[in-house]
């Protein structure tokens, strides 16, 4: 005879039997996959990026405290990151493959490479991202690029990756297992709203550099008596600052195509003489801010931009020539080919000075004066982009031509025109900053 608590009995053993069958199924799931997260290469951002990445793998696979790590690797005395230690520790610890990452650079010019290894050492797959990788905001951006390449790295090893890549290279162009990795990743920070995903032509937001150079001056003032006043100065020194802004330079519409550009620069101190062999100190201030648009065409970009600009050269009393402060009006037009995207770049630009006035020159030899001028130049330049290091090199010749009219104060000094011209080099370093409106 069977009582009613041999029922109950019955049934919640029965319940226990299927809990423990589910829970065993589900641990042994859990534990059929296992990995490690070994050391990071780089800097102090190293190991806390390190530990999200582990945080995050953990909740997908089952991942081995790389205290127990350091533990095998002691035991077999090989060093984890060898492809010789990360085989034998595999073997010790049961893994299926691991993770290593480098951090290169920080803030807005950091980068994170993550690798992927089988229980041999080799290389499954890799991919990287760029920007802040330390913030609160950017947790989601390092977890996005943890499930991306594990999910590659799933594929590899279980040979989904090569049929993906087998069928995308049927439909499209030639693509490789290794190449899922980019690809995937590029989706995964893209679904977080990654605003630091950078593709091989885009720009940063803002570019600063400090320029060192040098300019000359040949100035000649022709005089209606047939004479004529000539300044020249050799080649001196200058110090400037600029900068190029290009804010939506990481968007694929069109709005990607502003620009903006600014430069000053100074020199002091400098030493000149007139004719007579007399010194006199001179001194030089410009500045120039300049708006436009650049279309992209491939690896070129060709646009134009609107300007203001201004140039003073004072010198000190002397008998040849006197001060000329040139403001003016710039359109010009520019183009740009990227050689090494990122790194390295050569273009040309070339523009009108549509003058707005001359200074003091003109008050000393007419009445009135009219300025027209243009100028032309060739750049080179490029960045480091883990660094955010940025240089540029600049040759340019300026001319600057002034037609008089009406008598001077002093008729004898009554001119026709006058030209000035100058060539400048400049060289350039900067940094990087990529956040903001992309």
């Amino acid at each position: 005879m069977v009582s009613p608590g041999d029922g109950v009995q019955t049934r919640v053993g029965a319940g226990l039997l299927a809990f423990m069958v589910v829970f065993g199924v589900a641990a042994g799931a859990a534990a059929q996959t296992q990995a490690a997260v070994l050391q990071f290469r780089g800097g102090r951002d190293a190991d806390s990026v390190r530990t999200v990445v582990a945080q995050r793998l953990n909740t997908i696979v089952t991942v081995i405290p790389y205290g127990d790590v350091e533990d095998a690797a002691r035991r077999k005395g090989v060093e984890p990151n060898t492809a010789e230690g990360i085989e034998r520790v595999s073997r010790e610890l049961l893994l299926d493959f691991v993770f290593e990452g480098e951090v290169r650079g920080r803030g807005d010019a950091a980068t994170l490479t993550l690798i992927s290894r089988d229980s041999k050492g080799e290389e499954l797959a890799r991919t990287e991202m760029s920007g802040p990788l330390t913030g609160k905001k950017d947790k989601p951006r390092v977890e996005a690029l943890t499930d991306a390449l594990y999910e590659t790295t799933r594929k590899v090893l279980s040979g989904e990756a090569q049929a993906e890549a087998d069928q995308i290279s049927a439909r499209q162009k030639k693509v490789t297992a290794g190449d899922l990795g980019d690809l995937t990743v590029k989706g995964r920070l893209e679904e977080v709203g990654d605003p630091h995903v950078r593709g091989p032509y885009d720009h940063p937001m803002l570019t600063f550099y400090f320029g060192f150079g040098g300019r000359n001056r040949d100035a000649t003032v022709n005089l209606k008596s047939d004479l004529r006043r000539v300044y020249s100065a050799a080649l001196f020194p200058e110090l400037a600052l600029s900068f190029t802004a290009r804010p939506y330079g990481r968007k694929n519409n069109a709005l990607r195509g502003i620009y903006a550009a600014g430069e000053m620069a100074l020199s002091v101190g400098l030493g000149s003489q007139d004719d007579l062999k007399r010194e006199f100190d001179s001194s030089t201030f410009r500045f120039n801010l300049d708006v436009g648009y650049l279309a992209r065409f491939s690896i070129v970009e060709v646009g134009g931009t609107l300007g203001f600009g201004y140039d003073n050269f004072s010198i000190g009393e002397n008998l040849v020539i006197p001060n000329s402060t040139y403001t003016y009006l710039r359109p010009a037009v520019l183009a740009r080919v990227d050689i090494i995207p990122s790194w390295l770049y050569a273009g040309a630009e070339a523009a009108l000075r549509i003058g707005l006035g001359s200074g003091e020159v003109v008050d000393v030899f007419a009445e009135r004066g009219t300025n027209f001028g243009f100028d032309a130049g060739i750049l080179g330049g490029g960045a480091v982009p883990d660094l955010g290091l940025a240089y540029a090199l600049r040759l340019q010749y300026i001319q600057h031509s002034i037609s008089f009219s009406g008598t001077a104060p002093n008729a004898s000094e009554t001119a026709d025109d006058m030209s000035d011209g100058s060539f400048r080099i400049m060289a350039f370093v900067g940094y990087q900053i990529w956040s903001g409106f992309q």
